[in-house]
C-alpha cells in the first residue's frame, strides 16, 4: 500500500532513496510529537556526498543548488 507521500512523489517523477547512515553523532531528525525538527541534512546518495563546496556565480549554479537542496530534502522524507 502507497502512501499520499509516495503517490505525490511519484507523480512529480521523484522517489524516496534509502535513508543514509549518520555520518557523525549528531541527530539530524528529532521527531517530537506530531513535528519534525531537521538540522543538518547534507544532499547524500547512499553515504557519499554528492555535492560538495559553495556554489558559485555562473552557469548551472542555481541548478546545481536545486539539484542538492532536493536530494538534502528527499533524504530527510526517506
Amino acid at each position: 500500500m502507497t502512501s499520499r507521500i509516495e503517490t505525490k512523489l511519484a507523480e512529480l517523477g521523484l522517489a524516496l532513496p534509502s535513508a543514509p547512515q549518520p555520518l557523525d553523532a549528531d541527530q539530524h531528525v528529532v521527531i517530537v510529537g506530531e513535528l519534525a525538527f531537521v538540522a543538518g541534512q547534507p544532499p547524500l546518495i547512499g553515504s557519499e556526498r554528492s555535492f560538495t563546496g559553495r556554489l558559485e556565480e555562473g552557469a548551472g549554479s542555481i541548478e546545481k543548488g536545486q539539484a542538492a537542496a532536493k536530494l538534502a530534502v528527499l533524504n530527510v522524507l526517506a
